[in-house]
């Protein structure tokens, strides 16, 4: 059976923010305005909020399966409304220990059993490199789904592996640069026996994209960068 938590407070009394994870019971307002990953927006949500009912009362929203996506974005707005009159559900899968307690400071009502994930282990991003320097896709791909799996964010493996483009880029150019270490070099020398000139100016292109398209609204980081790594 589902743990029921209520968290209420003197501060929150007019607060009416219920949260329902997993399979927990939950009942939703005939009335309801519900917002999803289709149809969510920081200003919608607001403007649900602050126009008056057509049949009087006040309003009803649930925001379903949002965290994920909108987390800052969902927790800002009950940061704002704390103190709504109106009846704000939200409907997650799974909360996050951290997320719970976050949620319990804002006055809200938790039905069912926040998830404490364990901590995950640190990935060590260098093997990743040095499958790019071998030019090892097959390698390259395991080990990057591996980082991804661990949690390593595509934007430090993106930065990562830009770092060892341009140590292989400034050796194919210079020999030895002055500010590249020995030990590097020599790793990158050993690499060009399996890269000519054009295929680091092309790599440097595709992995430049898949680091800056993300960040214009141009796909999401983790496969922009899978992508170039399948590209090898």
């Amino acid at each position: 059976m589902a743990k029921h938590i209520a968290h209420t407070s003197q501060k929150f009394a007019s607060n009416m923010i219920t949260v329902v994870v997993g399979g927990a019971a939950g009942t939703q307002a005939r009335d309801a305005i519900i917002f999803d990953s289709l149809n969510f927006s920081v200003d919608a949500v607001r403007e649900a909020l602050e126009t008056p009912s057509l049949f009087g009362g006040e309003n009803t929203i649930t925001l379903t399966y949002l965290l994920d996506d909108f987390h800052d974005e969902v927790f800002e707005l009950l940061e704002q409304y704390t103190d709504t009159p109106n009846t704000i559900t939200i409907r997650e899968r799974e909360v996050s220990a951290a997320d719970e307690k976050k949620l319990t400071k804002l006055g809200a009502t938790i039905l069912g059993k926040a998830v404490v994930k364990k901590p995950v282990s640190e990935f060590n991003i260098w093997k990743l490199t040095d499958a790019l320097l071998a030019r090892d896709k097959k390698q390259a791909w395991l080990l990057y789904r591996e980082a991804i799996d661990m949690g390593t964010a595509p934007e430090e493996i993106g930065g990562i592996l830009w770092w060892q483009m341009k140590t292989l880029l400034l050796v194919a150019r210079e020999g030895n640069p002055a500010d590249v270490k020995p030990f590097a070099v020599t790793k990158a020398k050993r690499a060009l026996q399996k890269y000519s000139t054009e295929d680091l100016a092309q790599l440097s292109k595709k992995l430049l994209a898949a680091i800056h398209e993300p960040r214009a609204g141009n796909g999401k980081a983790e496969e922009t960068l899978e992508a170039f790594v399948l590209s090898l």
